[in-house]
């Protein structure tokens, strides 16, 4: 919690000190004088021969402050002679320091600093406007945060503090990946640059961490113009040493489509640049997607036209919609909404297709009544055996989207995602190989086998052949990271075996440059874990759902309290998890993005939305523990607090 002084309102804005000059017996003049704080706040303001007077020494003048005091102070610094003597003496870089303000802030000062710069991140963290900061600082006087400072106080104090962070972390870790990925804003074209590595702290915790270091606008998508961004960042950060896997889209771009060849692809240049091999990891999560894409293409219905065309014929038609509703009270269904459907969003074809399947007899009854029903529909709904495909879809759906739930994880690794992948290449696989027929198709296939619409061997072709090249698309595209799985042993989800990580380091070492791991002393290290980690420990750990960070910070810590040393094993751990499994966390940095730069938040710079993000990113906590990270350090406090940082 925070001090209560923190957020005393009690301030001392007084910088002006009166005396009381008896002028008569019968009346008292008040007269100012030079005090400490003018001295302070005006450095070339000297005392003057008389008791209320003031010298300037940058002017070389005397004026009084009896009746003005400060005001009369403000007032010569607002004179011609003085801005004439200020030039002049400018010229002097040795004697311009002694003429600028200086502020040492006191302890109320900081207090209000700390509110401020806790409210600054507030304000991000809840993706508030900055405008909106104007009415809350009028309202409370002494806090004096409106949009201009707020912004200025996130864009040079909070936001340079947080990537910071990001590189003291990462440059204590081993090993990171660099994660990639291009998107638009409107017409322009940025690239997010996060690295992923793992951090072990004093207790011995280990956590995975994912942090944006840059946010550049690039002119475009080549390989060329993003590698040379990415480079540029990783050079001046110092990793280029750490860097072991690059992550990105499955593309010819970034790694050279299928096959990985070619040297015009980031991933060569990269390779290239860094002097050394790298992994390249593409993202799962896609694949799988793209696999039921693929798979989908080879039934006879067009689902995904059905479920777009559906959408749009409803989307903003309130007469349509309400007509729907007639139907849905008929057939004495629950009218639900239709939902959208789009290629690039992995998870939003299973609801769509389940909300078609729930209304099919109403939509089916509303569509074959319009007198001007779209071609496309009445030919659809007037085939007996595309409700039949509709419910194959929404039974075989979840395999794909369970998985991409599971792959989408931020904290996900390689060797999870790809067992991920195999399993489900496995439940495919025996779908087909076992001539599986889901309930509700079991249901239908006889009605449609006597009206001669479909039979059973027409059905079981087709979805063999379904299940054939979403099988085939995964196992080509998963190739190239078929190796991965022998880092499974790095989950501690069975009894280490020496022989297991020996193969993991053989992997590391024949791939990646510049690893560095002695095994004479890991095989050392191997047996004392062997020792700690049981059956009875590894189920315990299953009771508890526990996940790798914590297995390995509780090796780690018996580790530590015992003075067993386990350098190479650490630097093992840092090196398999920090493979990331996903784009998840690129995938959220576009996601804040599209909420706080909006169409009416369109002012926003650059610089403004990467100092932003970097904030919403690095600091994945609340306010309260913000400002208590926040509240130890009275360098930036000191800097929140000075005018001169938003000038």
């Amino acid at each position: 919690m925070l001090p209560k002084s923190a957020f005393d309102p009690q301030v001392n804005m007084s910088g002006l000190e009166v005396q009381v000059v008896e002028a008569n017996k019968t009346s008292k003049k008040r007269k100012c004088v030079v005090n400490d704080l003018i001295l302070k706040d005006f450095p070339f303001i000297r005392r003057g021969v008389k008791e209320h007077s003031a010298f300037c020494s940058l002017c070389e003048v005397t004026f009084t402050v009896g009746s003005g005091g400060r005001t009369s102070v403000v007032e010569h610094v607002a004179t011609k002679r003085h801005k004439s003597s200020l030039i002049r003496e400018s010229s002097n870089a040795k004697n311009l320091s002694a003429y600028l303000k200086t502020i040492v802030p006191d302890q109320s000062e900081i207090n209000i600093a700390l509110q401020e710069g806790t409210f600054a991140f507030h304000t991000v963290r809840h993706y508030h406007s900055f405008k909106s900061m104007d009415c809350t600082s009028s309202l409370v006087k002494k806090f004096m945060c409106s949009r201009t400072k707020v912004e200025a106080i996130v864009k040079h104090v909070i936001a340079p503090w947080a990537i910071a962070e990001a590189v003291e972390e990462s440059n204590r870790a081993s090993f990171v990946t660099i994660l990639l990925d291009a998107s638009n804003h409107c017409n322009t074209k940025l690239l997010p640059i996060i690295v992923r590595y793992v951090h072990v702290d004093a207790e011995k915790a280990v956590s995975i961490r994912n942090k944006i270091v840059d946010f550049v606008q690039i002119t475009g998508e080549t390989a060329e113009i993003i590698y040379t961004a990415s480079f540029q960042t990783i050079k001046h950060l110092g990793l280029e040493h750490k860097v072991v896997a690059v992550s990105a889209d499955n593309t010819n771009t970034n790694f050279g489509g299928l096959k990985r060849k070619g040297s015009n692809n980031v991933l060569a240049k990269m390779k290239e640049g860094l002097g050394k091999n790298i992994l390249c990891l593409g993202y799962n999560a896609q694949m799988i997607h793209n696999s039921a894409h693929s798979a989908i293409n080879s039934i006879p219905v067009d689902v995904e036209g059905l479920v777009v065309k559906i959408f749009g014929y409803f989307h903003i038609f309130t007469v349509r919609a309400e007509h729907l509703k007639e139907f849905c009270e008929f057939v004495g269904q629950e009218h639900k909404n239709i939902l959208s459907y789009s290629n690039v969003r992995w998870l939003s074809l299973l609801p769509a297709i389940r909300r078609i399947c729930e209304n099919y007899a109403a939509l089916k009854s509303f569509f074959l009544s319009e007198e001007k029903c779209p071609a496309l529909l009445k030919k659809w709904f007037s085939d007996p055996c595309t409700y039949l495909w509709m419910n194959f879809v929404a039974s075989t759906m979840p395999l794909f989207h369970d998985s991409i739930l599971q792959a989408e994880g931020e904290e996900v690794t390689a060797v999870e995602s790809c067992m991920i992948l195999n399993i489900l290449i496995q439940k495919l696989q025996a779908r087909s190989d076992d001539k599986f027929i889901p309930i509700s198709v079991r249901k239908l296939l006889p009605s449609l086998e006597e009206g001669g619409s479909c039979t059973q061997e027409e059905f079981l072709t087709i979805s063999k052949d379904f299940y054939t090249t979403a099988v085939e698309y995964l196992t080509a595209w998963s190739s190239h990271s078929e190796d991965i799985r022998c880092m499974d042993c790095i989950l501690l989800r069975t009894s280490p075996q020496r022989e297991n990580f020996e193969e993991c380091l053989q992997y590391f070492s024949s791939r990646v440059g510049g690893v560095g791991l002695s095994e004479d002393h890991l095989f050392d290290e191997i047996s004392s874990l062997k020792e700690y980690v049981s059956k009875e420990k590894i189920t315990k750990w299953n009771e508890d759902g526990a996940d790798v960070c914590s297995r390995w910070s509780d090796v780690f810590a018996f580790f530590s309290q015992k003075m067993i040393p386990y350098p190479q094993l650490q630097k093992l751990v840092q090196l398999c998890l920090c493979l990331p499994g996903s784009s998840a966390a690129v995938e959220r940095v576009f996601s804040s993005m599209n909420i706080m730069w909006t169409s009416q938040r369109s002012r926003l710079d650059i610089d403004t939305v990467k100092a932003m993000l970097a904030v919403q990113s690095n600091f994945a906590m609340d306010c309260q523990e913000f400002a208590t990270k926040l509240e130890s350090r009275r360098g930036l406090l000191s800097k929140v607090h000075s005018s001169e940082q938003y000038n």
